[in-house]
């Protein structure tokens, strides 16, 4: 078995430094070189740091964890999200960052295609040659100096296609006013989706819940009978029914918000549409969910998933994942324009027709 002895190495002030057996590891020097040639954000950086530490820590390319037993086991993203604290969203569009930067790569570890719950993760010793001939659609509006205090902005941003400045130095100067302001604007969206909840009409109960309710009345039963002068009235047995119909809606409600990208996840709309289904058809929603949110064009370019209220309105769930995009044949200076734009222009367009038709038969 190899020895493990300290490192020392050379202070500020001169003197030596010892760090710990098991506090230090060797890596391959070209790792640092590519991240001092390319641009990454900075949950990217997170999740690669976090993968040195698997990789390089244990003198292997395959990401792993030691548990407290001192078996190791592979890393899965829930680790990584763990770790560094960042949502599985972001944890996932790091990835596909790294992957892009010829850094890391995700595979399945049967074989087969790449799915929840079978991934293997790989971090180059020597990375590989970066991808050429298409760019990631996160980096298409969002330059790398974006705080995350701005995150509410993101759904404004790519809904009028705005294209914000490069320059950091710039844009520091608006950090502070742009928290302040992002926080505004999300406690106005929180008092707004509060308001509407107010005065939406709750859906009506289907056949089985209507079933629920008549046997929860016939649980019921008659009083509780102590002795011959005392009884104990059980609780209203309506308030019990509303309870059980609402804890279970709430719950599917909880868990399709919690799963679908919180940057698209419009909840004023989306909550009245999801809770306006059947419970089968929820079902359906969270099942499907699943495979919308493991496919490469969610993972690789997250600027064209749509709001959660037009994905269930589309009823898109019922369809395959939509396939990757390919981004190097879409300019950057002219972004993709939705099929509301689209027939929009088209009206505009065909009303100018009109009146230069008009205009050119009041000249003759």
């Amino acid at each position: 078995m190899e020895e493990r002895k300290s490192l020392r190495i050379k202070g500020a002030d001169g003197k030596p430094v010892e760090i710990k057996p098991g506090e230090y590891y060797m890596s391959a020097k070209a790792r640092p070189r590519r991240l001092m040639s390319i641009s990454l954000p900075a949950n990217a950086r997170r999740v690669y740091a976090c993968l040195d530490l698997a990789t390089m820590g244990f003198r292997q390319e395959e990401a792993v964890i030691q548990e407290r037993d001192k078996k190791r086991r592979n890393l899965t993203p829930a680790d990584i999200a763990r770790l560094t604290g960042l949502s599985d969203q972001n944890v996932r569009i790091g990835f596909a960052q790294l992957e892009h930067a010829g850094l890391a790569k995700r595979e399945a570890d049967d074989g087969n295609k790449l799915r929840k719950g079978h991934v293997r993760i790989l971090a180059w010793a020597i990375p590989r040659p970066a991808e050429t001939g298409k760019t990631l659609g996160a980096r298409a509006y969002f330059p790398d100096w974006f705080p995350d205090s701005w995150e509410p902005f993101r759904p404004l941003i790519h809904r009028f296609k705005m294209k914000l400045i490069a320059d950091e130095a710039v844009a520091r100067n608006y950090f502070e006013e742009g928290e302040r302001i992002a926080r505004d604007y999300q406690k106005a969206e929180e008092v707004v989706a509060r308001f509407l909840e107010r005065v939406c009409a709750r859906p009506a109960l289907n056949k089985e819940e209507r079933k629920g309710k008549k046997v929860l009345k016939e649980r019921a039963g008659p009083p509780l009978v102590l002795n011959d002068s005392d009884t104990v009235e059980p609780p209203p047995a309506r308030a019990e029914e509303e309870v059980h119909a609402l804890s279970i809606e709430s719950s599917r409600y909880a868990r399709f918000k919690e799963a679908y990208p919180r940057q698209r996840f419009d909840e004023a709309n989306a909550k009245l549409i999801f809770e306006g289904l059947k419970p089968s058809e929820q079902d359906t929603v969270l099942a499907r969910l699943s495979l919308f949110l493991d496919c490469e064009r969610w993972q690789q370019t997250p600027q064209y998933i749509p709001l959660a209220s037009n994905w269930l309105k589309r009823e898109e769930y019922a369809s395959d994942p939509p396939p990757l995009l390919d981004i190097a044949a879409v300019s950057s200076s002219a972004p993709v324009l939705s099929r509301k734009d689209l027939e929009a222009r088209s009206r505009v367009q065909r009303i100018a027709d009109q009146l230069d038709l008009e205009t050119a038969k009041q000249k003759k």
